[in-house]
């Protein structure tokens, strides 16, 4: 069965699109910030490496999750999203931790 092709389903479709746009340049913003925040992340990394200080800083994140849920209180999946966007962090001050200390050694 064929459906009718409508004004309504038109500015449906409109909408929808628009919609689309509109989150194709948020994502954008999105993956900027993100890759900026890694940038810092690293440069964190180098800091504790040649500090001696340990990559997890547990009274940091608790502080962070803090922030996150409060400006997300009504989206417990944005929480989840940064839980994610921490642990990134952790891995990527791990990985420059490794390569100070392979460098060290050589």
């Amino acid at each position: 069965m064929k459906r009718k092709f409508t004004a309504f389903r038109f500015l449906s479709i409109m909408k929808l699109e628009r919609c689309r746009r509109q989150i194709d340049l948020i994502d954008a913003e999105i993956v900027a910030l993100l890759a900026a925040r890694e940038g810092l992340s690293r440069e964190i990394g180098r800091v504790k490496a040649a500090a001696g200080l340990p990559i997890v800083d547990a009274k940091r994140e608790s502080e962070v999750q803090h922030t996150v849920n409060g400006l997300s209180e009504q989206s417990k999946g944005i929480a989840s999203i940064y839980r994610e966007i921490l642990e990134q962090s952790r891995r990527v001050q791990a990985e420059v931790s490794d390569e100070k200390l392979a460098a060290a050694m050589r």
